[in-house]
């Protein structure tokens, strides 16, 4: 939204001004390097949002990820810091004279992601599992019997890094359940939706 209200900000100050209710801001060199800016940083946390959704993974993974991006953050405040906007390009266009208040709102992104992660980076530590996925190495490597405390590691594969599988399974449901199906009991709808929300494979086996 950000991005497309930039793209026709002139449109926007000619609409405004006919309409006799000019917008004085659409004019403001520091409220558009402003503007700029947001576009940028939303659609840098709106790539990061989308590698936080979808089905199976762990909140390891999850973790690399905001990590990752920290790692941009500290990256894009040095550079602002020196008047770099080469990642952001819309900022880049407004030619603002002084760009370490930019630099500043990095770093209030970098301390909000480490209070909110806090307690997951003390949580989680790193292995070396080959080429195998990590819930994968727990079921080959880590049985039970040998490493029964290991084991409770395996407790995170229950948590819920997103609400991905949530609204999947909303949307499941609106499909399955609608007007035209008055007589579906909700023992069958339960039924359905194990089915269409489970990730494991369904074989025919001997059946004819």
């Amino acid at each position: 939204m950000l991005a497309r209200f930039y793209a026709l900000q002139e449109e926007v100050r000619h609409f405004m001004e006919m309409k006799g209710k000019p917008v004085v801001e659409l004019s403001d060199g520091k409220f558009l390097s402003d503007l700029a800016f947001m576009v940028g940083i939303t659609k840098h946390l709106s790539e990061l949002n989308i590698k936080l959704q979808g089905p199976h993974q762990l909140v390891n993974s999850l973790l690399s990820n905001v990590k990752s991006f920290e790692v941009k953050l500290r990256l894009w405040q040095g550079q602002l810091e020196r008047g770099n906007t080469v990642h952001f390009p819309t900022l880049q266009e407004q030619k603002p004279d002084v760009t370490t208040e930019y630099a500043g709102e990095c770093a209030k992104l970098i301390q909000a992601f480490d209070e909110r992660f806090h307690d997951v980076k003390n949580t989680i530590g790193t292995g070396h599992y080959n080429n195998l996925s990590l819930l994968d190495f727990y079921k080959v490597y880590v049985s039970a019997e040998d490493f029964p405390i290991l084991r409770r590691a395996l407790k995170f594969a229950s948590l819920f890094g997103t609400t991905f599988c949530c609204e999947q399974l909303f949307s499941k449901l609106t499909l399955a359940k609608t007007r035209f199906r008055s007589r579906l009991t909700d023992p069958n709808l339960e039924n359905q939706l194990r089915v269409a929300s489970s990730s494991l494979p369904v074989g025919l086996g001997d059946v004819p």
